[in-house]
C-alpha cells in the first residue's frame, strides 16, 4: 500500500512538472515573455517555499562555503538552464523540446567519464546509443519545423542542467536538506533573471490577468507542489523507482502540447520519443542510485 502511495506521489509530480512548459507557453500568449515568466515564477516560488520552510520549522542556516557553492551552482546550472529551455519554446514545440532536454542523464554520464574518469558501463553505452538515435529521429523531421536555434537552446539547457546535477550531488551539498538547497537555488534564479531582465529591458509587467494566473499556477502547482510530491514519493519507493517513474514527465508534456497547443504528433516523433524514454528507463533502472542523474529530487 505504501509503495502504491509513493508511486502515485511520483506520478503526480511528473504530471505536474510535465505541465510546466504548457503553462509557460500559455503565459507567452497572454502578454508575457521568457524573462518575465521566469522572474515571476522564481519570485512566487521562493515566497511559497519560504512559507513552507517556516511552517515546517526548517532552518535556513548554511555554512558560508556551502551557500556560495549552492548559489554558484544555481546561477551556472539552473538559472542558465531555465533561460535556455524556456527560450527554446519560442522556436520548437514544447513536447519535442522536453524530449530533447531529457538527454541530460546521458550527458551527465559522459561528463562523469571525461572529468571524473567514471567507467562507461554497457548500460550507459546502450542508453547513450538509444537516446542519440532517438534525438536524431526527432530532429530529422521536417514536418515539425524545428528551427536550429531552438535545438541549440534546448541542448544548451540540457548541458547546463547536467552541470547542475553534477554540482548538486557533490558530497558537500548532499549533506544539506533538499528543500533548503532548492530555496537558495530559487532565490539565486530570481536575482539572476531579475538582473538580466533589467539590463536587457526584457521584463514585461504588462501581462494580462490570465497570464499572471498561468505563472502563479506554474509556480505553485508545477514547481512547489510537484517538488514536494516527488520528495515524499522518493522517501517511500526510493530514488531508482522514482527516477523511472519520472520519465513520464516529457511524455505528459508531449501529449498536453498536442491537446492544448495543437502541436503536431506523428509516428516518427513518437518512435524517437520512445527511444529517449527507453534510454532513460534503462539507465535509471541500473544506475539511478549511483548517478542520481535522472532523479528529480533536486529539480525545481
Amino acid at each position: 500500500m505504501n509503495n502504491f502511495k509513493g508511486g502515485m506521489y511520483v506520478i503526480g509530480s511528473a504530471t505536474l512538472f510535465g505541465m510546466m512548459p504548457i503553462l509557460a507557453k500559455l503565459s507567452y500568449k497572454s502578454g508575457s515573455n521568457v524573462q518575465s515568466t521566469l522572474f515571476l515564477r522564481f519570485l512566487f516560488s521562493s515566497i511559497m517555499i519560504y512559507i513552507y520552510l517556516k511552517y515546517k520549522n526548517i532552518s535556513l542556516k548554511l555554512n558560508i562555503n556551502i551557500l556560495i557553492l549552492v548559489c554558484t551552482i544555481g546561477f551556472l546550472g539552473y538559472s542558465l538552464m531555465s533561460i535556455f529551455l524556456f527560450t527554446s519554446y519560442n522556436y520548437m514545440s514544447v513536447g519535442v523540446a522536453s524530449m530533447v532536454f531529457f538527454i541530460y542523464p546521458t550527458i551527465v554520464s559522459c561528463i562523469s567519464f571525461i572529468i571524473f574518469k567514471e567507467k562507461i558501463t554497457k548500460t550507459k553505452f546502450v542508453s547513450l546509443t538509444l537516446s542519440t538515435i532517438g534525438i536524431i529521429t526527432i530532429i530529422g523531421i521536417r514536418e515539425n519545423k524545428i528551427k536550429s536555434i531552438g535545438l541549440i537552446f534546448v541542448l544548451l539547457a540540457a548541458l547546463s542542467y547536467s552541470a547542475y546535477v553534477i554540482g548538486i550531488n557533490t558530497k558537500l551539498v548532499r549533506k544539506v536538506n533538499n528543500i533548503v538547497i532548492t530555496f537558495y537555488v530559487v532565490i539565486t534564479c530570481t536575482i539572476t533573471t531579475g538582473i538580466i531582465g533589467l539590463f536587457t529591458n526584457s521584463i514585461n509587467f504588462r501581462i494580462n490577468y490570465t497570464g499572471i494566473i498561468y505563472i502563479l499556477i506554474l509556480a505553485l502547482i508545477s514547481t512547489v507542489i510537484a517538488f514536494i510530491l516527488f520528495l515524499e514519493g522518493a522517501k517511500i519507493i526510493g530514488s531508482s523507482k522514482s527516477a523511472i517513474l519520472g520519465t513520464l514527465e516529457p511524455i505528459v508534456t508531449l501529449f498536453l502540447g498536442h491537446i492544448f497547443l495543437d502541436e503536431k504528433l506523428n509516428f516518427r516523433v513518437i518512435v524517437g520519443c520512445l527511444l529517449v524514454v527507453i534510454s532513460m528507463v534503462f539507465l535509471g533502472k541500473k544506475d539511478a542510485r549511483k548517478l542520481k542523474c535522472v532523479n528529480r529530487k533536486n529539480m525545481i
